[in-house]
């Protein structure tokens, strides 16, 4: 799974609630390395087992679900949601990008 900030739809409304930036204060890309990007935020990539993990965080509720949007007008598709074992059961807090569904932007 990989998620670039840069790319999502519902960066500037959905920030304040995304699992992202509860667990990494979105990254800022360094000046250093990419000076065209300075202040921009870095692609963040979970392997399967971390998009578990996050999915079981979500599901208990620990932290809040991805919530990943991409913008129709870059070529991409947006992801379809994610049917979670709580989605499952009647509530919808579980991830909304399911691993098999993503594919690798670049």
């Amino acid at each position: 799974m990989l998620i670039d900030c840069r790319t999502c739809s519902i960066r500037a409304t959905g920030c304040a609630d995304c699992v992202i930036t509860v667990l990494l204060a979105s990254p800022p890309i360094d000046a250093e390395f990419e000076p065209d990007l300075a202040g921009s935020v870095a692609v963040v990539e979970f392997d399967p087992q971390e998009h578990s993990a996050l999915a079981a965080l979500a599901d208990g509720g620990l932290i809040p679900p991805l919530r990943m949007s991409r913008d129709e007008e870059d070529g991409l598709a947006s992801p379809e949601p994610d049917v979670s074992r709580r989605a499952a059961r009647g509530n919808r807090q579980g991830l909304n990008v399911a691993p098999a569904r993503c594919r690798r932007v670049g």
